[in-house]
């Protein structure tokens, strides 16, 4: 088995441009953020981890600077194995910006994003959660998770929401819009004080992020209904 990074999803579109796992191990992976300038960074504890899309647009990767890090990884969509930092941008900047090619995550993400704006019954639910469920458990996005608790909520499986939420609540506890979704599948099985503790939670975090998710308004609907 090796030891080495593995790159199991490229993204420059979602704002996540590299999750490294260990041999696809999802929960042993972490998530690198774009940088807004073109640029290579090290971490103290796991080396030279990403580069920025804003940059790849203006110019090609400095080859000379990144062939200077010793940061190795395993990049299966480009069938790189141990493959130093220059040889991944150098693939990156050809697939993406040469190539335009779009990336696995981003498509399967805009699929999924299609069929669940258009959903209007609880089989168009259905498919969407299935797309949602391939871009978590499949690419590994974490952007599933709370899709798959929001589709859920459309076909009104709301425990099978409440987990999800919850799943991705774990890994982004400041979300707004999880926190007013999870009030309402607590509220849809008779939750009303754990329903009002999330939206009390998303009334908090949209003021403090300029949010709107009308957790307010539900909020106070919920102190009519007593």
């Amino acid at each position: 088995m090796s030891k080495l990074p593995v790159v199991r999803f490229i993204d420059f579109d979602r704002g996540s441009l590299l999750v490294l796992t260990e041999d696809f191990n999802l929960e042993a992976g972490w998530t690198e953020v774009v940088r807004p300038d073109f640029s290579w960074w090290l971490l103290e504890d796991r080396g030279v981890v990403g580069f920025s899309v804003d940059g790849l647009l203006d110019r090609p990767p400095d080859l000379e600077f990144l062939g200077e890090q010793h940061f190795r990884m395993v990049t299966p969509q480009f069938r790189l194995f141990n493959a130093g930092v220059s040889d991944v941008a150098a693939a990156a900047y050809t697939c993406f910006v040469e190539d335009g090619h779009e990336p696995d995550v981003a498509r399967q993400y805009r699929l999924a994003s299609a069929l669940t704006e258009a959903a209007g019954s609880v089989d168009d639910f259905v498919l969407a959660f299935q797309q949602w469920s391939l871009l978590y458990h499949a690419l590994g996005h974490v952007d599933g998770l709370y899709w798959m608790g929001v589709t859920s909520i459309g076909m009104g499986a709301y425990a099978d929401a409440i987990h999800w939420l919850e799943e991705f609540l774990d890994r982004n506890a400041d979300h707004p819009w999880a926190h007013c979704h999870l009030g309402t599948a607590h509220l849809n099985l008779g939750n009303s004080d754990q329903a009002r503790l999330h939206w009390e939670v998303a009334v908090c975090l949209d003021s403090r992020g300029g949010h709107d998710t009308g957790a307010a308004e539900l909020l106070v609907g919920l102190e009519r209904q007593k």
